[in-house]
C-alpha cells in the first residue's frame, strides 16, 4: 500500500543533524532502501515528505530508521492515487450500503 510518510526532525536533532554535515547519508540510504515515487523537502522545517510503497515490515522498518534520525516518531498516512480511487470508493459504498442500519 502507498503511504505518505512524514517525517519532521526535532530541534535539537536537525542541529545535531547539522552539525555533524547534514541529513545527507541518512536521506539516501532511506531513498536507495525504499524507493519512493515521490520524496520532498520542505524549506520551512526540518522535514521530508515521502510517497512509498510499504508492507507492514517496511513500514516498521522506516520507522526505526526515522525515528533515530529525526528523534521523533514519523507519521504514516495511506494514499491511493486519484486513478484508483472512485473503483476502491465506488466498491466500499456498495459494502457499506449492505450494513446494518444503526438506531
Amino acid at each position: 500500500m502507498l503511504y505518505l510518510v512524514d517525517i519532521d526532525a526535532t530541534v535539537d536533532r536537525g542541529l545535531a543533524i547539522e552539525a555533524a554535515g547534514g541529513p545527507g547519508p541518512t536521506f539516501k540510504h532511506i531513498v536507495e532502501r525504499f524507493k519512493p515515487d515521490q520524496a520532498h523537502f520542505t524549506p520551512d522545517a526540518r522535514r521530508i515528505f515521502l510517497i512509498v510503497d510499504l508492507d507492514p515490515v517496511r513500514m516498521v522498518e522506516l520507522m526505526a530508521i526515522a525515528t533515530r534520525a529525526s528523534g521523533a516518531e514519523p507519521r504514516f498516512m495511506p494514499v491511493l492515487p486519484l486513478s484508483e480511487a472512485m473503483q476502491v470508493i465506488g466498491e466500499a459504498m456498495q459494502h457499506a450500503a449492505t450494513a446494518p442500519k444503526v438506531g
